[in-house]
């Protein structure tokens, strides 16, 4: 709005927000009073910044709502106490297995009885952990990984693997790559289990790799923030 980008704003208030909300009804208990909390302060929040482009109708909506028309509300701001990069990341991830599901669904013209999802090997965080490290550096992570005798044997699995992750390390925003790397990526999946069982009207298991039943050898395809994938 201080740079008179008014489309830009409109459609951030309406149609953005929208998403994130969508989001949220599928992923939240909408009966715990916290998320009834949230769905009105969200709804608070969004009147006053559709006020500008529908005053009449944000304003008549606010005071219902609050008692006070939109225009005299103070403009929304972001409470740092409520801000979590982490579980941002942590959704994000749920979302794009859903999607990453969801295209393994529409390409193979499958309607899935169960579904298996499988963590990256922890040998393959080393590797991230060594491209981290270098910024991104896939000469020197190589150097680093190729002084361990483990690594080594693997060759060019390795090799591959620096390479993709160095190309994703050096595409994420500063901090983006430490929140990921704090995250747990078996108990978020498998904290989501439910939201694929619902979506996809299937059993869902989450496995380490190396572990749980892998008929196709599906979870060597697994990378650090990109599961793979089973459909039976």
């Amino acid at each position: 709005m201080e740079d008179f980008e008014t489309r830009t704003a409109s459609q951030a208030a309406f149609y953005e927000l929208e998403e994130a909300l969508r989001w949220y009804r599928r992923r939240a208990d909408l009966d715990r009073p916290g998320a009834r909390w949230t769905l009105r302060e969200v709804l608070r929040a969004r009147l006053v910044m559709l006020a500008p482009f529908a005053p009449f109708l944000a304003n008549e909506l606010h005071e219902s709502l609050t008692g006070e028309p939109a225009e005299d509300a103070a403009w929304p701001t972001p409470d740092p106490d409520l801000e979590s990069p982490r579980v941002e990341a942590e959704e994000e991830l749920v979302r794009s297995l859903l999607d990453d599901v969801r295209e393994v669904v529409d390409v193979t013209g499958t309607d899935p009885a169960a579904i298996s999802v499988y963590v990256a090997a922890d040998w393959k965080r080393d590797v991230l952990d060594a491209v981290v490290e270098v910024d991104g550096d896939q000469g020197a992570a190589m150097g680093r990984l190729m002084e361990d005798e483990a690594m080594r044997e693997r060759g060019n699995a390795v090799s591959d693997l620096v390479g993709d992750l160095a190309t994703f390390v050096r595409a994420q925003p500063d901090g983006r790559v430490e929140t990921l790397r704090s995250v747990d990526e078996l108990d978020v999946y498998g904290d989501a289990a439910d939201v694929l069982a619902r979506e996809f009207d299937a059993d869902v298991e989450v496995y380490a790799a190396g572990e749980g039943p892998d008929p196709e050898g599906k979870a060597e395809r697994a990378v650090p923030f990109r599961p793979a994938i089973h459909l039976e």
